[in-house]
């Protein structure tokens, strides 16, 4: 697998560098207003064409003729990145360029992200638990329930996931904390997740994961799903408080 993340990662990362236009969805921005050119613009006009234009008097734009689209462009630098997270985070950016509705990050944000990643000192996107990542802040909701802000580290990690054979709805069934992006695809889920960790018993969690499942399955209410994460995990509370940590079903 690392063979074949390194050679995606490559299609696209020239020097330790990505080459980005106005319109990527990762590293992009405001299109050049002159006429055909795809760079990025500073203000209203890439920093050729800008020059350009202050060489020609700043004439109006319109009775401007800009020339051809100037060499060279936009770069986002991972050289300060460690490998894998360098390929990683290049293979994800590489998908959003196929995918039609990518997540988005603007070049600005993209270089900072990255400054970021640097300083974390994480060398993969499969070294930590989603939930603990250090960078990132997750952000409790409820009772049950943590939200991480769906967006370019949480596509990339699904990316690297199922290129690894991973990520399908019924590996994540059996974990003890369900991303809900991840078994209610291609609907807008803002970063959900479903925590059965505080259910002390087994067989009592076992029990509670059924019943989601079969809630998701029924296409039953995100919402819904989460109270009833939460309803479940005071019962199991309650149960510890009345027949001890030991209880068994028959109890």
């Amino acid at each position: 697998m690392m063979t074949v993340l390194r050679e995606r990662a490559e299609e696209i990362l020239i020097d330790d560098a990505i080459s980005v236009s106005a319109d990527d969805a990762i590293g992009g921005g405001t299109r050049c207003s002159a006429t055909a050119c795809t760079q990025i613009a500073a203000k209203k006009l890439c920093v050729g064409h800008h020059d350009r234009w202050k060489s020609a008097g700043r004439p109006e734009l319109d009775a401007w003729d800009p020339g051809p689209e100037p060499v060279g462009s936009k770069t986002l630098s991972l050289s300060g990145l460690p490998v894998p997270l360098k390929w990683e985070l290049a293979y994800a950016i590489a998908l959003t360029r196929e995918d039609p509705d990518p997540p988005t990050m603007r070049l600005s944000s993209m270089q900072n992200f990255i400054r970021v990643l640097e300083a974390s000192g994480i060398t993969s996107l499969m070294g930590h638990p989603e939930t603990a990542w250090p960078i990132m802040k997750a952000q409790r909701t409820a009772a049950g329930t943590m939200k991480l802000k769906p967006g370019l580290l949480t596509y990339a990690i699904d990316a690297v996931d199922q290129l690894h054979g991973r990520g399908g709805i019924d590996d994540e069934y059996h974990l003890d904390v369900w991303r809900v992006r991840r078994i209610r695809l291609h609907k807008r889920t803002n970063g959900t997740i479903l925590r059965f960790t505080e259910i002390g018993r087994p067989w009592l969690r076992d029990a509670v994961k059924q019943f989601i499942k079969w809630r998701n399955e029924t296409e039953y209410s995100i919402t819904c799903m989460q109270r009833d994460v939460i309803t479940l995990t005071r019962l199991s509370t309650a149960l510890h408080l009345v027949a001890g940590p030991h209880a068994t079903p028959s109890d």
